[in-house]
């Protein structure tokens, strides 16, 4: 890897193959075929395979128009990659993870002799990307959100909504969580209102897959969780609490999800 000159400065280069694309993001919480991968795992070359096949979806269908757009303008770096350290010459992806894949795609079609268009093939030596502190959870969770919960490129409405879920939980039940709360709303220009609501209903989802019926569970089916427990009524039958974001009455539960 070489670093730029600026000491100040958060931009980093390196080879494409030190750019590892990330197992456990967000936009993967839907697909049935995701499992969390613990992050000893994440170099290792069938995840990020299986990774890949995520990102880029069957025949390149997901990445298709980055193709066509790198192919006829080249690398663009409007929105800067951004990643973190693993080890020593690795870097784990955080956002950019299309535009990295579409990289090693087209990077694969030129080592093959296949024409690449506009693309200047010393991208795939030195990619530049913005550098994150490791320990940095929270502005990772804050630069997904920016983009994909309240920009322009948002995920399915279940995935928005485990972001939010993981950056509250540490707080749940301390004094500082309506702190936190209300940063993460002025952080990503939503309201309170549509937050709690996102995490009302990922936790209703988080029981119903805990459930007896959890086979039967579909991300498309979001909407009818969100209409079941948006219902002040619905929540008092069930003894919503949301302190735990849970329902107490176990019994009518059961008796929803059956």
């Amino acid at each position: 890897m070489t670093k730029s000159s600026n000491k100040n400065s958060k931009k980093d280069y390196a080879s494409l193959r030190d750019l590892f694309l990330d197992p456990n993001n967000y936009r993967f919480v839907d697909n049935e075929s995701y499992r969390q991968v613990p992050s000893d795992n994440i170099t290792d070359f069938l995840i990020q395979k299986r990774t890949r096949h995520f990102i880029e979806g069957n025949r390149q269908e997901n990445i298709r128009d980055l193709l066509s757009s790198f192919k006829a303008n080249g690398f663009l770096d409007v929105d800067i990659i951004q990643a973190r350290e693993l080890y020593d010459g690795a870097f784990l992806v955080l956002e950019g993870n299309r535009r990295v894949a579409a990289l090693k795609y087209l990077q694969e079609e030129y080592e093959k002799g296949f024409d690449i268009g506009n693309l200047d093939p010393k991208i795939f030596n030195s990619v530049k990307f913005e550098l994150h502190d490791t320990d940095d959870i929270e502005k990772h969770l804050i630069v997904m959100g920016l983009k994909h919960i309240s920009g322009n490129k948002k995920w399915s409405t279940l995935n928005q909504s485990k972001l939010v879920h993981d950056f509250l939980l540490p707080y749940r039940n301390k004094d500082i969580y309506i702190a936190k709360e209300n940063e993460l709303c002025d952080s990503l220009g939503i309201s309170k209102a549509r937050l709690r609501s996102m995490i009302r209903i990922y936790n209703l989802i988080s029981a119903y897959k805990k459930s007896d019926y959890s086979e039967q569970f579909d991300p498309a089916r979001y909407g009818l969780f969100e209409e079941i427990i948006k219902k002040p009524a619905i929540r008092e039958w069930l003894s919503w609490s949301d302190e735990s974001y849970e329902a107490k009455n176990k019994i009518n539960l059961e008796r929803l999800f059956s």
